[in-house]
């Protein structure tokens, strides 16, 4: 599975590592001075590229809650629900991973879904 990061500050940085840089996209934020450049030798997309290439990947918000509300806010009003909050990601992965293969795991709005072993 591959992963987007929303948001380029030190808690997409602890993202990245934490997901593995290999399965890391891209990141993406709301910064213009940010979108067009590399965050670790990832490159920065816009919310504009984020529309149209949203289906493929799994979006990772690495964002303060302030920012993660707004963020939520922005990505459920443009219909993109296959997002999760990195420590929900976390949480996933300390009390799942172990049982299950994290790479099969699916998102959307309003919970996370587990496959059946």
């Amino acid at each position: 599975m591959q992963y987007i990061v929303f948001g380029c500050g030190t808690i997409g940085e602890r993202a990245l590592r934490e997901l593995k840089k290999k399965n890391v996209y891209c990141f993406c934020d709301n910064s213009n001075s940010k979108v067009g450049s590399n965050y670790f030798g990832k490159r920065i997309i816009s919310f504009t590229e984020l529309k149209v290439i949203y289906k493929d990947y799994l979006i990772v918000c690495a964002l303060n809650q302030t920012n993660y509300n707004q963020v939520e806010l922005q990505l459920c009003n443009a219909g993109i629900y296959n997002f999760l909050s990195f420590d929900m990601w976390k949480f996933a992965v300390i009390n799942y991973g172990k049982k299950y293969n994290i790479n099969n795991v699916s998102v959307s709005y309003t919970h996370l879904t587990l496959p059946t072993t």
